[in-house]
């Protein structure tokens, strides 16, 4: 798994991707690209993995969390809303699954990429 390669140092999201680094030095140093692209491809693993990470699709300001760890969501049901330039932008849950973490408090601002709620396993209860 792309996400589980050994390095030095946390992308973004505060997962290790040293092996990765070491493949993209050759590179040279040409700013954060190099980082953009590790986080990126380590947001399209997860994504792929179907790991239950739901990311903010836009940097702004994180307006409301609609849902708390232990809450079962059903597919479809708002998570969180982000505010950026007057335009606000709600996020369904991508699938059915209970809480299992909020990484982000409401008013704060967050990155587009961000990881705002992860969904574990398990079935929504029916009416949610």
């Amino acid at each position: 798994k792309l996400t589980d390669l050994p390095v030095e140092d946390g992308g973004a999201d505060g997962k290790d991707r040293g092996v990765l680094r070491q493949l993209l030095r050759p590179l040279g140093h040409i700013g954060d690209a190099p980082r953009r692209l590790v986080d990126e491809l380590a947001r399209t693993a997860d994504d792929l993995e179907g790991s239950g990470v739901v990311r903010a699709p836009m940097h702004g300001r994180l307006l409301a969390v609609r849902v708390v760890p232990g809450d079962t969501v059903a597919r479809g049901a708002p998570l969180f809303t982000v505010e950026a330039m007057k335009m606000e932008h709600t996020v369904p849950a991508p699938r059915d699954g209970v809480v299992a973490e909020v990484r982000a408090a409401v008013g704060a601002q967050v990155a587009q990429g961000a990881a705002i709620v992860v969904l574990a396993e398990g079935e929504a209860a029916s009416g949610a």
